[in-house]
């Protein structure tokens, strides 16, 4: 997805009911975790840094609007299947998460040490196992 000033990002939403965990980053150094419930099909709920999610079920795309930083972008997310979804790994104090396309392209983020505090940290244990379910995941 797009911003009117240029900056993109890259998001994935893994829906199991009505638990939502949703992951964008921009492939450089700015990501966002969003863990929360959908209701009838929609969803609006911030990261723990107060980034902005409200999206809606359509059929079967998610369409809705992401703010980040004060940026606001707009996006479509089609479902996908295979080794698309999201990823996140952390080793030795390196932690990386990721979204794999269904194309089979990536886009991620990596922070090595000092990562107290980053979004993904509030997620509990389940809903970190539930993350490799994506569903939904903008193309």
């Amino acid at each position: 997805m797009k911003a009117a000033d240029g900056k993109t990002m890259t998001i994935g939403i893994s829906v199991d009911g009505a638990s939502i965990a949703a992951y964008t980053c921009n492939g450089t150094d700015d990501e966002a975790w969003f863990f929360g419930n959908q209701t009838d099909g929609r969803l609006d709920i911030k990261s723990r840094f107060h980034d902005a999610l409200k999206a809606e079920f359509t059929g079967s795309d998610v369409a809705g609007d992401l703010t980040m930083n004060g940026v606001g972008y707009t996006f479509t997310a089609a479902p996908v299947s295979g080794a698309a979804g999201m990823y996140t790994a952390d080793f030795e104090g390196v932690r990386a998460s990721w979204v794999v396309r269904q194309d089979g392209s990536a886009m991620g983020v990596q922070f090595k040490g000092g990562i107290s505090g980053r979004d993904f940290e509030q997620a509990d244990r389940p809903a970190r196992e539930q993350i490799g379910t994506l569903q939904h995941q903008r193309p």
